[in-house]
């Protein structure tokens, strides 16, 4: 099984390093907060890690996610596409929970019973009104997959490292993403169980995400969206309006998205999360924002440029519906303003360069342990 193509790449490990490990690493504090050392509980990640899974590793290496007193990295769930796959990935971090296949299809079936998930979920039979098929026979181990996935949750960190194109243009407005997104962030909001099966809820988490910006033949209607959003926030408050400006020089939504389409959708997507998340119940903290990273692959026409967005987010307090929750609008315009006025750290080759013998010592050591653990 061949390791993914990037996880020695030196500007995928700087994100890692200096946005991801952060991160994790005030999740992790935040976890064990107020608990004595034996009683603390271990940090639950949720991945999409591929086979030579780098990030868990590197937080393995950092003592942030740990394993079982048994040696198990039970706190871990991934997915990856099929079952050669997960096995795999299995060996580099053992005791993981991984689920194969389609994650969109798995998030997005229509399963009328999610809600009555129970403790110990027995195989799910054929309904007793459907053919013996297959295409029955793979729906259920469809809803089986989901039900199983649903009860892992909540998540401390959830690190959506997928590599491909967060909105695309023959998926019907909102977007599989979007809706994929809108149902895990619900799921953030049921009771689970820790490994020592106490109840556990969770009131903030971690979020990484990582896309491609574009692709460049998408349709008005998304264009459109990102170009409304953008727009209400702009007209929203003259904080926002300011930062705006400042960021792009003016705060003409329409013409930034004609002059420089990488600067509207690095602006742009960031503001759709918070939406999401907001819309799900869910506001981003506005101490740390939403920070963003990039840096390019390829060369010529070939060029493509990828996106690291990553945040805090907390409940949002409950109100009464149909009113706003004053201190949740005011961080959210704050997030707004902030993440226009930085804009993204743009990683280049000289900050590469300044930084690549710690860089591959890094992997070295990522590397190393990987090898322990497949005992290879």
């Amino acid at each position: 099984m061949p390791e993914f193509k990037y996880e020695g790449d030196l500007y995928k490990h700087y994100v890692r390093r200096e946005a991801w490990l952060p991160l994790c690493r005030h999740r992790h504090k935040i976890v064990r907060k107020n608990r004595p050392p034996k009683s603390a509980r271990r940090i639950r990640y949720f991945t999409f890690c591929a086979v030579g899974a780098v990030d868990v590793l590197m937080l393995d290496v950092a003592k942030i996610v740990t394993r079982s007193a048994s040696g198990k990295f039970d706190n871990v769930t991934f997915f990856d596409r099929t079952e050669d796959a997960v096995v795999a990935t299995q060996a580099a971090i053992p005791g993981a929970i991984g689920f194969p296949g389609d994650f969109l299809a798995v998030a997005l079936m229509d399963d009328g019973e999610e809600d009555n998930i129970v403790d110990d979920p027995a195989p799910l039979a054929s309904p007793p009104d459907a053919e013996d098929s297959a295409a029955t026979r793979a729906r259920q181990r469809l809803a089986d997959s989901r039900r199983r996935f649903i009860k892992c949750f909540p998540f401390d960190v959830m690190n959506f490292d997928l590599e491909e194109f967060f909105f695309k243009p023959n998926d019907p407005i909102p977007g599989r993403m979007v809706r994929t997104l809108g149902k895990m962030f619900d799921w953030q909001k049921r009771q689970g169980t820790d490994s020592a099966g106490k109840n556990l809820t969770v009131d903030s988490f971690s979020l990484m995400f990582t896309t491609r910006v574009g692709p460049p033949n998408l349709g008005e209607d998304y264009l459109g969206a990102i170009q409304q959003a953008l727009e209400n926030n702009v007209g929203s408050d003259p904080a926002v309006k300011d930062a705006f400006a400042a960021r792009v020089g003016h705060i003409d939504i329409a013409r930034l998205r004609t002059e420089d389409f990488d600067a509207f959708f690095k602006l742009g997507l960031p503001k759709i999360f918070a939406a999401i998340l907001r819309l799900h119940g869910w506001i981003v903290e506005e101490k740390e924002g939403i920070r963003v990273y990039s840096f390019t692959r390829g060369e010529g026409g070939g060029k493509y440029e990828m996106l690291h967005l990553i945040m805090h987010a907390r409940r949002e307090p409950p109100h009464v519906p149909g009113t706003v929750d004053a201190a949740s609008a005011a961080a959210y315009t704050a997030t707004m303003a902030r993440l226009f006025r930085e804009g993204n750290v743009e990683v280049g080759a000289e900050v590469i360069e300044a930084s690549q013998g710690e860089l591959r010592a890094n992997l070295d050591e990522i590397f190393a342990r990987r090898r322990k653990y497949r005992g290879s």
